[in-house]
């Protein structure tokens, strides 16, 4: 689902760059798979801040997925992060989507499991497969560039939590 919401998009805009200033395969497939894998990223980023971040960082009001019944990565990290006999807990707790209480039960649970830490952990290594993806370049400032982008959307959810 992550790939289909965001990572193509990315990974589209990257790819169509590279194909308008005639660049050859090596590099358009470079970018194409940078955009795909820091699309990915930040869209789990963006799950992530929607369950975390408060209104006034995230600029809206948060729970947005919580209301959908959308079940995101942090939401199945958390799943996994407890025992089978908490889960049935957690899922009726989801279904009760236009509760807030109901949200800020789930979030603390997220801040309680290792459900945290792994969602960190799995967008790492997202904006690290991003990078690895640029070694075909040369240093330039506009590898940096890409650099700093993938390693802002890494630290922006976990900056203060």
């Amino acid at each position: 689902m992550v790939r289909k919401k965001t990572a193509v998009l990315f990974a589209a805009s990257c790819h169509t760059g590279a194909i308008m200033i005639g660049s050859d395969g090596i590099t358009q497939e470079a970018l194409k798979e940078y955009g795909l894998n820091f699309g990915i990223a930040f869209q789990m980023m963006d799950d992530c801040l929607d369950l975390i971040a408060s209104e006034e960082d995230l600029g809206k009001k948060p729970g947005a997925d919580f209301e959908t019944g959308e079940l995101t990565l942090p939401i199945l990290n958390l799943l996994e992060s407890v025992p089978t006999g908490q889960r049935e807990k957690i899922r009726k707790i989801l279904a009760l989507r236009n509760c807030p209480k109901s949200f800020m039960k789930i979030r603390s649970m997220f801040f309680d499991t290792r459900a945290v830490l792994k969602t960190k952990n799995t967008i790492l290594s997202f904006i690290s497969l991003a990078k690895d993806k640029l070694s075909v370049f040369p240093d330039s400032a506009y590898k940096r560039s890409l650099f700093s982008l993938a390693d802002f959307v890494a630290r922006k959810g976990f900056d203060n939590n």
